[in-house]
């Protein structure tokens, strides 16, 4: 007889019932209960967070069962530390954790008038989205309640509407599908026997029109196969009468549960764009705070692997959550504003491709169950309001900014910056230097030179870097003039000793020539009113202070000149002003082109060329490309329509080359905008006739000579008005937008705007850039405008 031993000997059990060492599970059972129930065991304390945790049943079946295998594990195993990672990632997961949205259009609307300034279509575009939110958020679930009897229809309705939803109601299916053709409904509760349409008919013709309804059966015909086959078509309940109204109450409010949710999950992801410094960060954060929300900026720029933004499987050492989950986890919430900052500077190697991982991230359709590779749970990302961030679109993926809408944010004109230095950047770099007691007195006057001569950029990020420079001069300038109580003239206490006699007299003489200049108020009140030992920085202090101007902007004010036309170009720092030179000389017939061009920028320098040859007598320039070509000297050319070849024929002396110059050779240069300035500068060449330097170009040339519309026409009349330029030659395809930003700069204030003439062909532009032959003065001359 074979005998079985209990492990761990006879070591009966104790009087509190408590199993001696190795007795069953280990770690499973302990203790009982106050009802004599064995209670579990809990060493970890995951169980109880487990049980306090507001968890998808899903999701608490997996916690359950990984916290029984941690326990049977060994403390010391490598696996115990893996599964105790993953339990704490999800139980610290905002599964269902929400940050109520506040709904006052008004409030947000005020938040962004209080922190930005100059962005008027964006505001305005923001707005709209969030009045969106709030429409759908705010607006009463509509009910239709469809009823051949017309008692219980009545009832059913009265109940409903008592319940704050907007009830409708129709006597059978027809008129049911007639109301559902003129507006929607979010619940329909349908009897299922009636006349001429019943219940089954009304919920597949439902499906058809509005799929997204939810549709409640009531019928006092209740059997098994009629409530199976309602469910089957598409009801999400079947009652049966006579109605309990608690039943129906409690049914339809689980029906539009999921209503508001539904409907914000749709709204499509913005996509920020615009040159540096414009604002595009500070507008999410602002957009946060006018929904009560929390906010998330995650940058783009350094991703490479794909597994930053999916995670890592578990069966890799290290493994972790991507990028996306663990910014959930951070902030608490599964509704968050959340900002992919750089989106377009998203790299790819051979780990794979990050910008493709965005494509379930962004989609509607996908988002809402998103599975990271270390969770393997789906996670409900349809809550999260992403907005992304870019300098430009040129380099996002087809796929991936067919999922974004874009807005676009343009740089500031002057009385913007100043606007924003005045109530943002000025006073915050005064509060971080220490300019506090009391605050200098910067003139308008010296913001407007710091803009103009020290800055020349879209956005506010060089005005700021400035204002900072500012700032440190005047802060060194009150310590050496004994700006603190307790320190002497020469600066903080005990530094004297350790100053030269050089020092101390470059020291002084820097703060008399500050004080002569009326940087310094002196102890005798000034007529300003400036309080005693107030810093006083009109215009010429500050540039005493910053030095030398590092801009230029009256480079439109030039004498006319011949070959050189003033043009306008788009970059990512916004728009800037260049200067075409065209050049003839003694050659083989070729075209020189110099100053970093791109491919695209060297085909619109031939297709003006191009265009000046076949249109010669047209353009003024009669003659010179009959019998006397004056890029090969009349002889036939063999590279094609532009006349030009690297080779000259045998004893040819009358050969020419036509050399096009754009300055700025270490700035890499391209785009199609530049045509009509070439084509105006070449026309100047070879016709004598001097080009206007107040008068500034931009528009794409076609071989015909037709002007075609461009881009960036905001940031071009900006980049003219700092420039000096009095008159602006645009396409006459942009004539609308062009006029529609000179009415908003005027609007707010903007001045030194310019003329803006419209040009359809290329003749239209020559009429208002070019003088007559022979003029070498800097007269306006007429356009039409």
């Amino acid at each position: 007889m074979i005998f079985f031993r209990r492990q761990g000997g006879d070591t009966p059990p104790d009087a509190s019932g408590a199993a001696g060492p190795g007795d069953g599970q280990s770690g499973q059972t302990g203790q009982t209960g106050q009802a004599g129930q064995p209670v579990q065991a809990d060493p970890t304390g995951l169980r109880a967070r487990c049980a306090a945790a507001d968890l998808p049943d899903a999701v608490r079946g997996v916690v359950e069962a990984e916290t029984g295998r941690m326990e049977k594990t060994d403390a010391a195993a490598p696996e115990n530390a893996i599964v105790l990672n993953y339990v704490e990632c999800l139980l610290d997961l905002p599964w269902n954790g929400l940050t109520r949205d506040s709904l006052d259009l008004a409030r947000a609307a005020a938040v962004f008038d209080a922190s930005h300034a100059g962005l008027g279509q964006v505001r305005e575009r923001v707005l709209e989205h969030l009045a969106a939110r709030v429409l759908c958020a705010t607006q009463p679930a509509a009910v239709l309640v469809v009823d051949d009897e017309p008692i219980a229809r009545d009832n059913v309705a009265h109940v409903l509407a008592r319940e704050g939803y907007t009830v409708d109601t129709a006597a059978n299916g027809e008129e049911a599908l007639a109301r559902l053709a003129r507006r929607r409904y979010d619940c329909i509760v349908t009897d299922l026997k009636m006349d001429r349409m019943d219940g089954m008919q009304l919920m597949e013709a439902a499906r058809r029109v509005a799929p997204d309804t939810r549709i409640v059966v009531v019928t006092g015909y209740a059997t098994v196969d009629t409530a199976v086959q309602a469910l089957k078509t598409g009801a999400v309940q079947y009652l049966s009468k006579p109605i309990d109204i608690a039943e129906l109450r409690a049914t339809v409010r689980e029906a539009l549960a999921d209503r508001t949710q539904g409907l914000s999950s749709r709204a499509p992801v913005l996509c920020f764009t615009g040159p540096p410094g414009v604002g595009k960060t500070s507008v999410g954060r602002a957009l946060a705070e006018a929904l009560g929300r929390r906010f998330y900026r995650m940058s783009l720029a350094d991703l490479r692997d794909e597994a930053e933004l999916r995670g890592h499987r578990r069966t890799y050492v290290g493994a972790m959550p991507g990028r996306i989950i663990q910014a959930l986890r951070a902030t608490g919430v599964r509704n968050p504003v959340f900002m992919l900052d750089e989106i377009d500077k998203v790299g790819q190697d051979a780990k794979g491709d990050p910008a493709m991982a965005l494509l379930e991230v962004l989609d509607p359709e996908q988002n809402a169950r998103f599975v990271d590779r270390y969770l393997e749970i789906p996670f409900d990302l349809s809550q999260v309001l992403f907005i992304a961030t870019a300098n430009g679109v040129e380099r996002l993926r087809g796929p991936l900014l067919d999922r974004m809408e874009v807005v676009e944010f343009h740089g500031y004109a002057e009385a913007d910056k100043l606007d924003i230095a005045t109530r943002f950047l000025l006073p915050r770099q005064l509060r971080e230097h220490g300019l506090t007691a009391p605050y200098p007195q910067v003139t308008p006057g010296a913001l407007s030179r710091i803009i103009n001569d020290y800055t020349s950029e879209a956005g506010v990020r060089g005005l700021e870097r400035e204002l900072a420079r500012l700032c440190r001069k005047l802060a060194r300038l009150r310590l050496e003039a004994g700006g603190h109580a307790g320190e002497p003239a020469g600066g903080p206490a005990g530094a004297t000793g350790a100053t030269g006699p050089n020092e101390r007299a470059e020291r002084a003489e820097r703060v008399e020539r500050a004080e002569r200049a009326g940087g310094i108020a002196s102890g005798t009140p000034s007529p300003d009113a400036v309080p005693s030992n107030t810093l006083l920085v009109d215009d010429d202090v500050a540039a005493a202070l910053l030095g030398p101007p590092r801009y230029r902007h009256d480079a439109a004010h030039g004498v006319p000149r011949v070959g050189t036309a003033t043009g306008l170009v788009w970059s990512e720092a916004g728009g800037e002003i260049v200067f075409v030179e065209a050049a003839r000389m003694a050659g083989s017939g070729q075209l020189i082109l110099t100053g970093s061009l791109g491919e695209v920028l060297k085909e619109s320098a031939r297709i003006a060329l191009s265009h000046i040859r076949a249109e010669a007598a047209h353009l003024g320039v009669p003659g010179l490309f009959g019998q006397a070509d004056p890029v090969r000297g009349g002889q036939e050319d063999p590279s094609g329509p532009s006349g030009l070849s690297g080779h000259s024929g045998q004893g040819d002396t009358s050969a020419q080359d036509i050399h096009i110059h754009i300055p700025a050779g270490g700035i890499a240069k391209d785009g199609p905008s530049a045509g009509l300035t070439i084509c105006v500068a070449l026309v100047s060449l070879l016709s004598g006739r001097p080009a206007r330097a107040d008068v500034a170009l931009s528009g794409e040339l076609s071989l015909s000579g037709r002007v075609l519309p461009v881009s960036g026409v905001r940031e071009k009349l900006l980049a003219a008005a700092r420039a000096g330029a009095r008159t602006v030659v645009l396409p006459a395809a942009n004539e609308a937008e062009a006029r529609g930003l000179l009415a908003e700069f005027a609007a707010r204030g903007s001045g030194g705007l310019p003329q803006v003439a419209f040009a359809a062909r290329v003749q239209d532009a020559l009429a208002v850039a070019l003088l007559p032959a022979g003029a070498a003065d800097d007269r306006g001359g007429a356009c039409s405008s």
